[in-house]
């Protein structure tokens, strides 16, 4: 977006966005991914200003605290004082705006308190390192943890690729259950740049051709969860509808913790014992820590040759839930 004659953004369009986003349950968007690199001051003077514009427009509507800005893609140790260097400016010019860090590589990591030392703690808010972290402290001081699949897990981790198993797209969501983190991201879902061709003819490129399932070098599905429809409407994938139903199953274990809450930690009913143990997947559905030190979604499924046994577990929290909105279960 660039400002108009007189300097200033026109924010019309996207408020009709994110007002229907928020209406139906948008919880967090990005207004901003900042450049992997450094930026020239002509550059640099042109967005902070357009983050300062943006965060005065959604602080105005009650929104900022949904918004979120993407400071740095996977840096590394090298980059982290330029890092801190952005993250002190926004926080200056747009505070309550969070800022969000995914971390590949570089001292991200908790248990050490490398980020300490660079006093990172205070400025970021969403953590997404792709190996998952658990931060039970940064998580009760008011900062989220994040997850994500990309390319650079490749060799073990399932990502959306379609040449995997679709167990592994219906269980990304016990996955982050299972670790407590706050979001789960994916870079893209309709990266199609070896169908769009840019430049070509028509008669050179889909849907005069065929389509061309491979997208960041030659991964399958990799960034591309849907597919052209006619007049711009996006077609589902299967990949995506696992997903999907994973992210039900998450809600059906939000739902019974939350029915779980008003009995206390009464350990006397044997039914209730029962129905606790449903929201620990790793004791019966999946490794939390694997053998391998790469965590992955790969080496954390217990049974990956029977999907059968997440619909099981479906069934038996949803009876639980049912049986749970009725009262206290009998023996």
């Amino acid at each position: 977006m660039v400002p108009n004659s007189s300097g200033e953004y026109d924010f019309s369009k996207v408020e009709k966005v994110l007002s229907f986003g928020i209406e139906h349950g948008l919880t967090r968007f990005s207004i901003l991914q900042m450049k992997k690199g450094l930026y020239t001051p002509e550059e640099a003077e042109k967005v902070y200003k357009f983050a300062a514009a943006y965060a005065k427009f959604l602080r105005e509507k009650g929104w900022l605290d949904k918004a979120l800005v993407e400071l740095w893609d996977e840096p590394t140790d090298l980059e982290w004082p330029y890092i801190k260097e952005r993250a002190e400016k926004l926080k200056q010019i747009a505070p309550g705006l969070r800022l969000q860090l995914f971390a590949e590589g570089g001292p991200y990591e908790f248990a050490d308190k490398n980020t300490d030392q660079y006093g990172l703690n205070k400025l970021i808010d969403i953590w997404a390192p792709v190996n998952i972290v658990e931060s039970p402290e940064t998580q009760a001081n008011g900062g989220e943890i994040w997850t994500y699949f990309c390319t650079l897990a490749r060799e073990s981790a399932p990502n959306f690729f379609i040449d995997c198993p679709a167990i592994y797209q219906r269980s990304i969501a016990w996955y982050c259950w299972m670790y407590g983190v706050d979001g789960f991201e994916h870079w893209s879902s309709n990266y199609f740049w070896r169908n769009v061709q840019k430049g070509k003819p028509m008669d050179q490129k889909w849907p005069n051709v065929p389509w061309d399932s491979r997208t960041y070098y030659y991964f399958n599905g990799e960034g591309q969860l849907v597919y052209p429809g006619p007049d711009g409407i996006p077609y589902s994938s299967i990949r995506l509808e696992n997903f999907r139903d994973g992210m039900e199953d998450y809600e059906y274990l939000f739902r019974l913790r939350e029915l779980l809450s008003k009995f206390g930690n009464d350990t006397t009913n044997s039914k209730l014992n029962e129905y606790r143990q449903l929201l620990n997947p790793e004791e019966y559905l999946l490794y939390k820590y694997p053998r391998k030190i790469k965590v992955t979604l790969e080496n954390t499924l217990r049974y990956p040759d029977q999907p059968e046994r997440i619909l099981d577990t479906r069934q038996k929290i949803a009876l639980a839930i049912e049986q749970l909105q009725k009262g206290l279960p009998s023996d």
